[in-house]
């Protein structure tokens, strides 16, 4: 394909950078620059600090927490029933 974009430009007009990891290093860098943060954070608990930990790190950047979103990973289990890896797998193999 040849020629200019057609679709008009992101509101912060550049791309959106979305930050995943909690390392020290991946915190500080979100903190600075994402405009999202993914994480998996493993209870409730870790979650609340993660997150009031960001919007304090965002802060102390010279950003506005607000603007700094926060992405949880979500999931599920079950304890009578162990998932498969992929649907396709017969479940003798879990």
């Amino acid at each position: 394909m040849r020629g200019p974009l057609n679709v008009p430009s992101s509101p912060q007009g550049r791309p959106l950078l979305v930050q995943a990891g909690s390392s020290p290093d991946g915190r500080e860098f979100a903190a600075r620059y994402a405009e999202a943060i993914f994480t998996a954070q493993q209870t409730l608990a870790d979650g609340q600090e993660f997150y009031a930990d960001m919007k304090r790190r965002a802060r102390l950047a010279g950003r506005d927490p607000e603007l700094v979103k926060i992405m949880p990973e979500s999931s599920r289990s079950s304890a009578r029933r162990r998932p498969r890896p992929w649907p396709w797998m017969p479940s003798w193999t879990s």
